[in-house]
């Protein structure tokens, strides 16, 4: 007897029985395999496959993931070699498409679509990170002074492309050091007045000596001269 095709869910327990006779003169060579989508089925784990005495294939899905259950899903076969001749027989394992196949579906496209807007926001941050870390390393090629102006309300930029560059003007040339160009009448009065004085009281304080208002005694050589000049005649 060839084993069934089956449908079943995950958790539900498929056994695919198989009968068969051997000839008792080659019963010692007769070899069975069983085979998964063309893998023997010893290489998959024991605890959810058992192979009977009689070689009934049984798979317990009660303890699977959805991952392992999708594993075990697929084509079985047997073959049944008693060294005259080769014999294999197939049967089908699938998914009750009503028992949850579309709910996990959508569940997998679920986590899709939150792994995708998670990455999306952290590549956002990510971004916003390094927006914030060259902003930083720019404004620390300013100098605190213009920090200073522009707390204070000033724009240095904007004053300089206004302005454009001056030279600072000499100490000499500063206006604030500069007399006043222009005198009042009283002050020019007052000063005159003051120099008119002065010369007055030298005159009367030294009357005998003779000297023009230049200090030279230009005066007094040529009196002396003229006295000479008369004294020989």
């Amino acid at each position: 007897m060839a084993p069934e095709n089956q449908v079943i869910s995950r958790g539900d327990v498929a056994v695919f029985p198989i009968d068969f006779r051997v000839d008792p003169l080659v019963k010692d060579k007769t070899k069975l395999i069983w085979k998964l989508n063309g893998n023997m089925i010893e290489t998959f784990a024991i605890e959810d496959v058992r192979i009977l005495q009689n070689w009934t294939l049984i798979v317990n899905t009660s303890e699977m993931d959805e991952d392992r259950f999708k594993m075990f899903l697929g084509n079985y076969s047997i073959t049944i070699n008693n060294s005259i001749e080769v014999v294999i027989k197939y049967a089908i394992l699938k998914q009750n498409p009503a028992t949850g196949g579309t709910t996990m579906q959508s569940a997998g496209l679920d986590a899709k679509w939150i792994a995708l807007i998670v990455a999306l926001v952290l590549f956002f941050i990510i971004f916003i990170l390094l927006l914030c870390i060259l902003f930083n390393r720019q404004s620390g090629d300013n100098y605190s002074v213009d920090k200073k102006e522009r707390k204070a309300g000033h724009n240095p930029e904007k004053e300089l492309a206004d302005s454009g560059f001056h030279d600072l003007p000499r100490t000499d040339d500063d206006p604030g050091l500069k007399k006043p160009d222009n005198l009042s009448i009283s002050s020019t009065g007052k000063s005159i007045a003051s120099d008119t004085d002065s010369m007055g009281e030298y005159s009367d304080n030294d009357a005998g000596s003779r000297f023009n208002e230049d200090g030279s005694f230009i005066g007094a050589y040529q009196s002396h001269e003229s006295k000479g000049n008369e004294s020989n005649v």
